[in-house]
């Protein structure tokens, strides 16, 4: 049956509205620029690790929490000489330690996000591994007493559990949040599009644990892009970086399908607007 101009008015208004939700879905909550600097908190005393990712030459890295210093800022709800603990989302480049560098700075729970390599992260599902199991405390042995107790593990059900310790359970989070974010599907650190072929035997069973805990949720997480830089050069000089949200400061990032309701009835209410003027100018024709 031939369209009717009435249904492909409908069918573009219909396109639109997708299109519009979409660009919606695409845009971080409360995004904003920054300078900042990174540096690996327990520097060369933190634990490596190997891995391959898609089946490229292995690597061998430092795992753990870093100290990201915010130098500079445009964001109210993170200031200038905030200092975050964070963890790489960012396997595409190394560290730039120390080097202060501009940055986006967002709160965002985005489910594909390219790096420098054009490899897909998963950004929400790094944030829920973060949002539960990042925060302990400064005071020694909280993170790696605390994370065994959040996975209802104990040092006896470890390998080595005499010598479980901060660094260990920094290292464990840092690996489940590469594999969160690099192959989210996979809850086994030793196999899947990201493996890690070196790793201590606790570590990989605590990153295990965290990921079988995850499942498949996500959560809005803090994101330092190192860049995009905004109306600058966007080659990549420094490791993304991810961290819990200051108290209060969470913005609501509205579900795609919401956003796509909203747009769909805007544009209904457009169109029925439209059709109603076309009535009125045929009648007075």
């Amino acid at each position: 049956m031939p369209e009717t101009r009435g249904s492909s008015r409908w069918l573009g208004f219909v396109g639109l509205a997708a299109l519009v939700a979409a660009s919606l879905a695409a845009q971080p909550a409360q995004a904003g620029q920054v300078t900042a600097s990174s540096v690996l908190t327990l520097g060369n005393n933190a634990p490596t690790v190997t891995y391959s990712l898609n089946g490229a030459a292995p690597r061998t890295v430092y795992a753990g929490a870093f100290t990201t210093t915010i130098q500079t800022s445009s964001v109210a709800w993170l200031p200038a000489g905030t200092a975050l603990e964070t963890y790489c989302v960012d396997l595409s480049i190394n560290l730039s330690s120390g080097t202060v560098t501009p940055a986006e700075v967002s709160q965002t729970n985005v489910a594909s996000l390219n790096d420098a390599n054009s490899v897909a992260r998963n950004i929400g599902a790094a944030g829920w591994v973060l949002s539960n199991y990042g925060v302990y405390g400064e005071t020694v042995g909280a993170t790696a007493s605390g994370l065994l107790n959040d996975l209802n593990l104990t040092s006896a059900s470890l390998n080595d559990g005499n010598n479980w310790s901060d660094a260990r359970a920094e290292a464990a989070i840092q690996v489940a949040i590469w594999k969160a974010a690099y192959d989210s599907n996979s809850t086994d650190v030793s196999t899947g599009d990201l493996e890690f072929t070196s790793i201590n035997a606790d570590v990989a069973t605590v990153a295990n644990a965290i990921l079988v805990a995850r499942g498949v949720k996500t959560a809005v997480i803090g994101f330092v892009n190192y860049p995009p830089i905004l109306n600058g050069a966007q080659t990549p000089i420094n490791q993304d970086q991810i961290f819990v949200l200051p108290d209060g400061s969470l913005q609501a990032i509205p579900e795609p399908s919401t956003l796509a309701m909203a747009a769909f009835g805007g544009l209904i209410g457009l169109g029925m607007l439209g059709r109603k003027r076309l009535r009125e100018r045929k009648a007075a024709a």
